[in-house]
């Protein structure tokens, strides 16, 4: 097992693709692995900012004397999409040096997917008594991208690959 006695470990993650085109939010989560919670002080700068609005943390116990910290940082898909920097630093009451990590969204052009449906074959209609549609996607650039598929106006994923 691995063994924290001094050490503090801070570990970032943006927000997923989905949240942030389908909800319009942006949830940045900062895991701290320690050897005791209860000693260390988490916080969040945007732009070189303390804040604490949209933060919500708590503690998960694992194996042994290893803890897990995890503070969320809920803001909206705007502030994250406009590349400013996110920092989350740990501090242990015992030290006066924070251990911090910082993200920020890289700011690239994006370019809008190009979306075309291929119908079934009449042969397939004809002899499976199936039919197959095909999505066919390109030209977007990131390549992050979530595809969903709509029956008259509702979801569905079942029958999907």
């Amino acid at each position: 097992s691995m063994r924290y006695r001094e050490g503090m470990s801070v570990f970032l993650r943006d927000p997923s693709v989905e949240e942030v085109w389908m909800n319009r939010t942006a949830t940045l989560e900062c895991s701290v692995v320690c050897s005791d919670p209860s000693s260390v002080q988490i916080s969040w700068e945007v732009s070189s900012k303390k804040i604490s609005e949209g933060v919500s943390t708590h503690s998960l116990t694992e194996e042994g004397s290893l803890h897990i910290i995890i503070s969320q940082l809920r803001t909206s898909a705007e502030e994250w999409e406009s590349g400013v920097e996110f920092v989350c630093s740990a501090q242990r009451a015992s030290s006066s040096v924070p251990v911090s990590k910082r993200i920020s969204r890289a700011k690239v052009v994006t370019k809008g997917p190009r979306v075309r449906l291929l119908p079934p074959t009449s042969e397939e209609m004809k002899m499976k008594n199936t039919a197959t549609l095909e999505c066919v996607i390109t030209g977007f650039y990131p390549d992050l991208i979530n595809v969903t598929w709509e029956k008259d106006g509702d979801l569905i994923s079942s029958k999907t690959r």
